[in-house]
């Protein structure tokens, strides 16, 4: 979710700051302890974790041991992020669309530009097959003020816009056939399901996916193989996970000692990984059995493939 310095303290005081978490039992210890409102994690070919704080402007690298190493920072408030086709990072920033190379720690800013305008205020971001971008731009949209934007950025640059009207569109996915686009509304707490740029199914509409239930709103989301879509319930400290069918299929809660505020999801080798931005922390829940299997791999496309993944310990 894009937020300002402001809108962060807002919210933390609104669901009650608790400090530093106590140590819990060794399964309710959180992977990492970054501080900051964390975002945008995602999982590189080699495993490697990476996450973003919003509002500290820091590019995050997990280590081994846990630690949050600062790899980069964009000079803006960094917010979404997915593996580009190269394997660099493409971020979603309040001041525009952002390359990393996180070999080189380089920093380059991307052209996305509607109508002869340069586009700001983004959120987040999932390519494609054809490497093209779908990208959410809420700006100061909310629940009374539906102003919110999406757009496609094709492979070769050109941009355009997807939706509009939409109450704080957050995280974004493609589906796995890549027929269809899901957006998280946040401030109408609910997920739509849009026609993809390069879907061959005309008859497809625009439809409302999920609503969600209880926290602010739905924040980060991606997919797994089979079409299932996990959902983080900012507010909630839930992951809520719709089946293929749209209906609510089963809702995973983040540990006692956790903090109330999911904001994003990547999955490793154990399970899903999820950003929590009241205390910086990120977790890892244990996959369902219903999707389990025995390894996991992440695409850029926010889709997750559960075929060989373990269980959580």
């Amino acid at each position: 979710m894009r937020i300002s310095a402001w809108l962060a303290a807002c919210l933390l005081m609104l669901l009650g700051y608790p400090g530093a978490a106590g140590a819990g039992l060794a399964n309710d210890r959180p992977v990492a302890r970054c501080g900051g409102f964390l975002e945008g994690i995602v999982v590189d070919a080699k495993g490697a974790i990476w996450a973003l704080d919003v509002t500290g402007d820091r590019i995050l690298q997990i280590d081994g041991k846990g630690g949050c190493v600062v790899r980069g920072r964009t000079g803006g408030m960094p917010n979404g992020a997915k593996i580009a086709p190269d394997g660099s990072l493409t971020i979603a920033d309040q001041s525009g669309l952002i390359r990393f190379d996180t070999a080189t720690g380089r920093v380059e800013r991307l052209s996305f530009m509607h109508e002869s305008v340069a586009l700001t205020g983004l959120n987040d971001l999932a390519y494609d097959r054809a490497g093209g971008l779908y990208i959410t731009v809420p700006g100061r949209s909310n629940a009374v003020h539906a102003t919110g934007r999406v757009f496609y950025r094709a492979a070769d640059g050109r941009v355009q816009l997807l939706a509009d009207g939409l109450a704080y569109p957050n995280g974004i996915a493609v589906a796995p056939d890549g027929e269809t686009v899901a957006v998280a509304e946040f401030a109408a707490k609910r997920i739509l399901s849009l026609p993809s740029v390069t879907g061959n199914r005309p008859l497809r509409m625009a439809h409302v996916l999920a609503h969600t239930q209880g926290g602010v709103g739905p924040d980060g989301i991606m997919f797994d193989a089979g079409g299932r879509l996990f959902s983080a319930n900012l507010g909630d400290g839930t992951v809520q996970i719709f089946g293929a069918d749209e209906r609510l299929q089963q809702v995973l809660k983040l540990p006692p000692t956790a903090g109330a505020m999911p904001t994003n999801l990547a999955v490793d080798v154990h399970g899903v990984l999820v950003t929590e931005a009241q205390r910086g922390e990120i977790w890892r829940v244990a996959v369902p059995a219903a999707v389990a299997g025995s390894g996991a791999s992440s695409d850029n496309d926010g889709t997750i493939d559960f075929s060989s993944i373990e269980r959580t310990p």
